[in-house]
């Protein structure tokens, strides 16, 4: 993902390179893995793990605990490891897939120290399997976050929006690698 940020934060610099690879340990436990080449600034690469230790469901809301930055990597600012925890809620599940009429409604609640500065949210919109709206609070910024997903395979799916100003290309891949 290349970001050519119209307004650069102090965490976020004008122009950053990154590469971002999730991997799904088990059903519970996840591993995330950054690579990060902001302008004017040392690459960098750093490691998130979460941990659902609730799973989100229907109509319960899940518990995800977890560590930015587990070895303490120059990651856009931040030094040291930044603990925090998570939940989501569904407040409209559709029987089937979204539609206009039946959208997926979520809303997400954290809170984190050090990188995280505190409580973080976000509010989610889904109309349609291939069409996804968030209005992010993080950082004390707020964000608005489109996107256009296409299923390329049921396993592959290629993502085009925007988060802010920023536009966003991603590829998905679902798979199982065993």
């Amino acid at each position: 993902m290349y970001l050519d940020r119209d307004q650069p934060t102090r965490r976020a610099p004008e122009h950053v390179q990154l590469v971002k690879l999730f991997i799904g340990v088990s059903d519970a436990i996840e591993v995330d893995v950054r690579h990060v080449r902001p302008q004017g600034k040392d690459d960098n690469t750093e490691v998130t793990i979460n941990w659902a230790v609730v799973p989100l469901r229907r109509n319960h809301p899940s518990l995800i605990v977890g560590v930015t930055n587990i070895f303490g990597a120059q990651y856009l600012g931040a030094k040291e490891p930044s603990e925090f925890m998570v939940s989501a809620y569904n407040f409209l599940v559709p029987q089937g897939p979204p539609t206009p009429r039946a959208p997926l409604v979520r809303g997400h609640l954290g809170y984190g120290n050090d990188f995280h500065d505190g409580w973080f949210g976000a509010l989610q919109y889904v109309p349609h399997p291939s069409l996804r709206f968030a209005l992010v609070n993080y950082q004390d910024d707020w964000l608005v976050d489109w996107r256009v997903v296409h299923r390329l395979r049921p396993d592959l799916e290629v993502h085009w929006g925007q988060v802010d100003t920023d536009p966003r290309i991603c590829v998905r891949y679902c798979g199982d690698f065993r």
